[in-house]
């Protein structure tokens, strides 16, 4: 064995190294009874590599809340005793989640009671305090990045290599909306569980004393893993891709043990499939834009396509993926994405010419298409391959781990490869110093709207309903948790009537009075629900149909309704109350000001609601108050 004091690879019978085969003899420290406890030395550069980690995601901490996080919040504070046990039983997620009066009512088929119990967690210990929410993200992402070096350890046997994948999974760009929003927090669980339970499978495996006990702890991160996300439902086809693939060389291996073992798997995943059968009545799917458009086999199939591809760029060149902005981008200039899908490709044809023969790449490319796939039946983001990443970082640290072999007895080489090492480090260093910055932006702007109401409205009367017109995208979801929260009352009811198609300024949503207790709102510059955020709400497939329901589980009324969502210009509101009504308090977003995604945009009074209804009787309404009459 090669000395390991200054990071090189050590030669452990059951590492693959690049070119070469498996061997058979099992190593002193990765098998057998010491399992589990690497070389000294290999500990304090993953110590090194966890303190880096968590300074650099250090100004996270002082993000306020976002969209979700409220719904989370406003739901744990509620929870007693008869709450815990309704938790296992209903959807983590449901319409009220949304602050705009078009989404239907229904449950949405996420089912994650441990992440919520989670929040819980953090919502006793301190409340309304976003700090700690964030420290416990940070927590689990240092937790899976040890996680991680330690799968690779076990893989591959290479300090360098392992040490390479924690590297590459402690600071790769996908993570930053995962860690850095709080309610990303489902992916960082799910991960914290899926990982220790392949652990616990490969000491199973292993046999010897007290092998039970370790399957026991498998199924038991397994059930764990299904609790907090439903990605971890593929953990059962991952370890028997990895027994295919031989993840435990030098081990014996019978096939009637394995099959037993995923059989148990197969058992919790069959119950817990029935859950939500039962619960949801099916597997659980959302229409387009969110879910997957399964019209015809082959829209379902170039949908994959495409968002295979975005989540392929994201992996290997750090392009952000995003389903509002960048998608219509890319496709505005397939040919573009094509020619940087292409180089994508390359380098995983590099990869695979370095280190194709390694095991820790081998199970790193099949751990990362499976874990993306339940990702691409929905709406792309990068929260959603959190997990997925895991395989990335093994199959990137497997290659580094190669290099760093080959170059062992070439000064020149090693000094380039380092070179080239501390380069790229420095790229991917600089683009998550501008998600960190992005993410910063962009909760801010959605915690300004929220203070400016409070500013304008400090002490709205009792059974108060505020409601925005032209809302900031924002805060389309949690606007009513947020008020509620903020202000500390739950007779606060709060939604927008209409959304910004964008957070710069597009169109302007020009607001009537109709008659006492009518308002019409007339979009100028587009047509209302022709965005990617206002249609994400309409959650079904025949939304025109819906709309009156919607819009009367929220107390409105929705006059004339459209026949189809295709060309809406105008919409008639028929309110809860009388518009001079003091309860009744009308906002406008105002974006017009926003030269670029940094500024903050504005939030100001509509007009106090009593002179709405005299817009009824006089022409000189105030200013931005429209009075000509409906076209």
């Amino acid at each position: 064995m090669k000395d390991t004091a200054r990071g090189e690879t050590a030669t452990i019978p059951n590492t693959l190294p690049a070119g070469g085969g498996p061997t058979t003899a099992p190593s002193r420290w990765t098998h057998g009874a010491r399992i589990g406890s690497p070389p000294e030395r290999a500990r304090f550069p993953i110590v090194l590599i966890l303190a880096a980690t968590a300074v650099l995601h250090g100004p996270s901490l002082v993000n306020p809340f976002f969209i979700d996080d409220y719904v989370y919040i406003d739901t744990v504070r509620r929870l007693d005793a008869a709450g815990l046990g309704e938790l296992l039983t209903t959807s983590t997620m449901g319409e009220e989640a949304s602050s705009v009066w078009w989404t239907p009512a229904g449950a949405l088929p996420f089912y994650r009671p441990a992440g919520e119990l989670s929040f819980l967690w953090d919502f006793r210990l301190s409340g309304l305090s976003p700090a700690s929410y964030h420290v416990t993200n940070l927590l689990l992402h240092l937790l899976c990045t040890w996680l991680v070096w330690r799968l690779a350890l076990r893989l591959s046997g290479s300090v360098a290599a392992s040490l390479a994948a924690a590297v590459v999974f402690a600071f790769h760009p996908v993570h930053s909306e995962a860690v850095l929003w709080i309610s990303g927090r489902f992916d960082l669980l799910v991960c914290a569980c899926v990982v220790p339970a392949v652990l616990c499978w490969m000491r199973w495996g292993d046999g010897g004393r007290g092998a039970r006990v370790w399957l026991a702890a498998s199924l038991g991160m397994f059930v764990l893993g299904l609790l907090c996300k439903e990605t971890a439902l593929i953990l059962p086809a991952m370890v028997l891709v990895g027994e295919c693939i031989g993840w435990r060389p030098g081990q014996p291996r019978s096939w009637t043990r394995v099959l037993a073992g995923l059989a148990a798997f197969g058992l919790i995943a069959a119950a817990y499939l029935a859950g939500r059968f039962a619960m949801f009545g099916g597997l659980g799917t959302l229409p387009p834009p969110y879910g997957l458009d399964t019209s015809s086999p082959l829209t379902a199939a170039r949908a994959l396509a495409w968002n295979f591809g975005q989540y392929v760029l994201d992996f290997v060149l750090w392009i952000q993926v995003d389903a509002i902005y960048l998608s219509d981008l890319w496709k505005a200039h397939a040919v573009r994405f094509a020619l940087v899908l292409g180089i994508c490709v390359l380098l995983i044809a590099a990869l695979l010419r370095v280190a194709g023969r390694s095991i820790q790449l081998r199970t790193g490319f099949a751990w990362a298409a499976l874990f993306t796939a339940p990702a691409l039946m929905a709406m792309v983001g990068e929260r959603n391959v959190y997990l997925a990443s895991v395989g990335v970082a093994l199959a990137l640290g497997a290659g580094v781990g190669a290099l760093w072999t080959r170059t062992a007895g070439a000064p020149a080489g090693r000094a380039r490869l380092r070179r080239g090492l501390t380069a790229i480090g420095a790229a991917a260093l600089a683009v998550f110093a501008v998600e960190l910055a992005t993410m910063w932006v962009v909760a801010s702007t959605g915690e300004k709207v929220i203070r400016d109401v409070m500013a304008l409205c400090p002490a709205p009367p009792p059974d108060a309903r505020i409601y925005v017109v032209h809302q900031c995208p924002f805060n389309a979801v949690g606007f009513e948790q947020a008020l509620r929260l903020r202000y500390g009352r739950d007779d606060i009811r709060a939604c927008a009537l209409t959304l910004a198609p964008d957070v710069r300024h597009t169109s302007r949503d020009a607001l009537f009075a109709s008659s006492p207790c009518a308002l019409v709102v007339r979009r100028e510059g587009g047509r209302f629900f022709e965005s990617f955020i206002e249609r994400f709400h309409l959650f079904s497939r025949d939304s025109a149909a819906d709309l009156s329901a919607a819009a009367q589980r929220l107390g409105l009324t929705l006059v004339d309704p459209p026949a189809s969502i295709d060309d809406v210009r105008e919409l008639e509101l028929v309110m809860p109350m009388l518009l001079s009504d003091p309860r009744l308090v009308l906002l406008e977003w105002n974006n017009e000001d926003i030269d670029s995604r940094w500024d903050y945009p504005k939030l100001q009074w509509k007009t106090r609601v009593e002179k709405v209804a005299l817009t009824l009787l006089a022409p000189s309404a105030p200013e931005r108050i429209e009075s000509e009459p409906r076209p």
